[in-house]
């Protein structure tokens, strides 16, 4: 028997239809063809970038993310057996790992397709997911995968539904549960079809989207620094961004990542202000949105030292290998005698190793070994109070 999950009722439009990019230009087609993790002109080298169709609505928060936010495809978990073809996983986060359980709020994932007269559709979705999924229609609960980990194991969840639709906008939403700890991802390609032309010139979605991230460029080369497929150049957190553009202003923060999104976009030339959180404008950018288009935008901030919390430069503070397994390396220098204080929180905020508790140090180099070993795979956070105080995060595997 299928475990049923009470439906959360959500509410936001997403930037694309996928169906729309069959025919670039004149955007008919009798089948809706549903995959994760695929670029705008639907190839699947989208590893590491947002997805092009599907939207975060909402999740614990807990996880302390800006939504909505992007889907991002991801690669494969070494946990995970299959991907299905044309298609990547996707995930709330820019990376699989995830080690804390969601079983009361799920992540909900949304793509919106739209119809061009009232017609009789026909749905097949094969859906793998780590670890439990559930699929609604236009708020409406359709099945759920079996519970278990089957994502170990050669077999694809397939969902079936006949629904009489009229013709305009559809939310088909996807509510992912982490119940395992150490990975969370969703894999699926189906399609919806009819015998009547589901989507015409007259029903195309035009609206673009703009995503990215706000990070701390500590060389500042301009690049997002990357070890392992995960950025060792942090987000900056709480950063306020202003989208500008065809008479209307966008508003918001980055989130605990430093990502931000802005979704359902009239295609014209915008203006990207960045602000530190105390509201000083920052770095100020031109970004033209596009029809169908999702604009990836991150914005470096180099010299972050004299208006955030996070210090610019690496040689004061690093923590390696990231991801770590067992143990970490935290090497810091201290420019002056400082009272020290080390600790490492979970994504909930609770303090699970206290490293260094109100130690005098002189100034000088810091080379401290931190055993990981005993933690759970996920996410985690650490803050050194110093002569400065230092943040960051590191994942464990």
């Amino acid at each position: 028997m299928k475990k049923i999950i009470p439906a959360l009722f959500l509410l936001l439009s997403m930037c694309c239809s996928q169906t729309q990019l069959d025919a670039q230009a004149r955007c008919n087609s009798d089948t809706i063809f549903l995959r994760t993790g695929v670029n705008p002109d639907l190839s699947v080298d989208t590893i590491g970038q947002p997805d092009a169709f599907w939207t975060v609505l909402s999740g614990p928060m807990a996880s302390s993310l800006s939504f909505p936010s992007p889907g991002w495809a991801i690669s494969q978990y070494a946990g995970w057996y299959y991907t299905q073809p044309g298609s990547n996983w996707i995930s709330p986060f820019n990376y699989a790992n995830y080690g804390v359980d969601n079983f009361d709020t799920p992540y909900v994932f949304r793509y919106t397709f739209c119809l061009a007269q009232q017609t009789i559709i026909n749905m097949f979705l094969p859906v793998l997911c780590d670890d439990l999924a559930s699929i609604y229609l236009d708020g409406s609960y359709v099945d759920s995968t079996m519970s278990g980990y089957r994502f170990y194991q050669s077999t694809i969840d397939t969902f079936r539904a006949t629904r009489t639709l009229a013709a305009g906008t559809h939310n088909l939403d996807i509510h992912l549960y982490n119940v395992g700890g150490i990975a969370m991802g969703l894999n699926l390609h189906g399609y919806i079809t009819s015998i009547d032309s589901l989507v015409t010139d007259t029903c195309c979605n035009t609206h673009g989207c703009c995503c990215g991230a706000v990070f701390d460029d500590h060389n500042c080369d301009g690049e997002r620094a990357v070890s392992n497929g995960a950025p060792t150049d942090q987000g900056l957190p709480n950063w306020k961004l202003a989208l500008t553009g065809g008479g209307n202003t966008y508003n918001m923060k980055t989130d605990m990542f430093g990502n931000y999104s802005f979704t359902n976009l009239n295609p014209g030339s915008y203006t990207l202000t960045t602000s530190d959180p105390s509201g000083t404008p920052v770095k100020t950018s031109n970004i033209s949105i596009g029809k169908l288009k999702v604009v990836q935008k991150d914005v470096p901030i180099c010299g972050v030292a004299g208006i955030s919390n996070i210090d610019a430069e690496a040689s004061y503070f690093s923590a390696y290998p990231n991801p770590a397994t067992s143990q970490l390396q935290m090497d810091y220098y201290l420019a002056q005698s400082s009272s020290v204080s080390l600790r490492i929180e979970n994504i909930q905020g609770q303090n699970v190793i206290d490293v260094i508790n109100n130690v005098s140090k002189s100034a000088g180099q810091y080379h401290q070994n931190v055993n990981i070993e005993q933690l759970p795979a996920g996410i985690y956070f650490y803050e050194l109070n110093a002569d400065r105080v230092y943040k960051g995060k590191f994942v464990k595997q």
